[in-house]
C-alpha cells in the first residue's frame, strides 16, 4: 500500500523546485531590465530637445556676439529656427527619422543664413558709415571752396575798387567833395 504521506510528498517535491526556479528567473529578467535602464538615456524633456535641436542657431549667435539692434533685425530667422526645432522634435517623437534628419539639416543651414545675413548687415552699416564720412568730408570741401571763392571774389573786388578809386583821387589841390566821393567808394569795396 502507498503511503498518502509519501504520495503527497513526491508529488510536493518537485514544486518545491518550480517556485525557486521561477524566483531565480524573475530576479535575472529585473537585473537585466536594471541594465538596459541604466544604459538608456532618459528621454529628454520637450524643451531640453528643443534646447539641442536650436544648438547650432544658438552656437552661430554666441560666435557672432550679436547687439541688441542685429538680434532685432535678425528675429525672423530665430523665429523660423524655432518653428523647425519644434517640428525636429515631434518627428523625433513620432520616431520619423528621416523627418528629423531633413529638419536638423535645416536648422543647421539657418545658422549658416544667420552668419551670413549678420556679416552682410555689418558690411552693409560700415558702407554706410564710409559713405556719411565721404559725404561729410565733401561738404567740407565744398564749403570751403565756396568760403575760398567767396573770398577771391571779395579781394577781386577790392582791388577793382582800389584800382578805381586810385584812379579818382584828386590832385592835392582838388575839391573836398570829390575826397569824400572817393572815401565812401573805399568804403563801399570794403563791405
Amino acid at each position: 500500500m502507498i503511503d498518502l504521506q509519501t504520495l503527497s510528498a513526491q508529488r510536493l517535491r518537485p514544486m518545491r523546485g518550480l517556485p525557486r526556479r521561477l524566483i531565480g528567473v524573475s530576479l535575472s529578467m529585473l537585473a537585466f531590465s536594471a541594465a538596459l535602464a541604466a544604459q538608456t538615456p532618459p528621454r529628454p524633456t520637450p524643451r531640453e530637445a528643443m534646447d539641442r535641436a536650436l544648438t547650432p542657431l544658438r552656437e552661430a549667435t554666441e560666435a557672432l556676439s550679436l547687439t541688441d539692434d542685429e538680434r532685432t533685425r535678425v528675429r525672423d530667422v530665430s523665429d523660423r529656427g524655432e518653428a523647425w526645432a519644434a517640428e525636429l522634435v515631434e518627428a523625433e517623437h513620432h520616431r520619423d527619422l528621416r523627418g528629423a534628419q531633413a529638419r536638423g539639416r535645416r536648422i543647421a543651414w539657418l545658422a549658416r543664413v544667420l552668419r551670413a545675413r549678420v556679416e552682410a548687415m555689418r558690411a552693409q552699416d560700415q558702407a554706410a558709415q564710409a559713405l556719411t564720412a565721404t559725404v561729410a568730408l565733401r561738404a567740407t570741401v565744398t564749403e570751403r571752396r565756396a568760403a575760398r571763392d567767396r573770398a577771391s571774389e571779395a579781394l577781386v573786388a577790392a582791388e577793382r575798387q582800389d584800382a578805381v578809386s586810385t584812379r579818382a583821387l584828386p590832385a592835392p589841390d582838388a575839391d573836398a567833395s570829390v575826397m569824400v566821393t572817393a572815401d565812401a567808394a573805399t568804403a563801399e569795396a570794403g563791405r
